[in-house]
């Protein structure tokens, strides 16, 4: 059950060589929790409402350098994006959702088919990627491979600035309720 997945990932990360959980330890126990039980609730109680909807959990994790909690996870997709001047960053890894496309849509088309999970959920939530810039031409050969578009709602993400940082876990339900055993692993 999910429970008992998020008991014995939980366990582990009790169980490490000190016997004491760092911040981190405890910022991804708090979380597993939290997931834990938005998961098993939407498995439990399935909405009237077929409509996927987003869920953004976040957790403080205290001081994290995003790059270095980037390099240490093994998840993919990974990405990185800083701000120029406030010290803001964020890293992120695997796929809760993934909109690509080989065809171009066009930017309106596009909103169009991210808005309804976009207003659905927390709006700090952020797809990641970029698009063909312009349609009507042909890709050069070393951007052939990216298609048309490409945007990908993380998984996880670490968000740091100002000495603190959040841990992330972004869910689409009811889609994310069926996979409740491989993200609780992942955290």
């Amino acid at each position: 059950s999910d429970e008992e997945a998020a008991r014995t990932l939980l366990s582990r990360e009790r169980t490490a060589r000190d016997h004491r959980p760092s911040g981190g330890t405890r910022a991804r126990w708090l979380l597993a929790d939290r997931v834990s039980r938005v998961l098993s609730e939407a498995g439990v109680a399935p909405s009237a409402d077929p409509a996927e909807q987003m869920v953004r959990l976040a957790v403080p994790v205290g001081p994290v350098e995003p790059s270095r909690w980037l390099r240490g996870q093994s998840l993919s997709p990974k990405l990185y994006w800083a701000g120029r001047d406030d010290g803001f960053g964020v890293a992120a890894v695997g796929a809760a959702d993934l909109q690509e496309s080989d065809a171009p849509e066009g930017a309106v088309a596009l909103h169009k088919r991210l808005a309804p999970l976009l207003t659905s959920g927390d709006p700090q939530a952020r797809y990641y990627g970029g698009l063909h810039f312009d349609p009507l031409r042909e890709p050069d050969v070393e951007w052939a491979a990216f298609g048309a578009y490409r945007f990908v709602l993380p998984r996880f993400e670490v968000h740091a600035g100002e000495g603190e940082a959040t841990l992330v876990c972004n869910l689409v339900l009811p889609r994310d309720a069926e996979r409740s055993a491989d993200i609780l692993a992942q955290i």
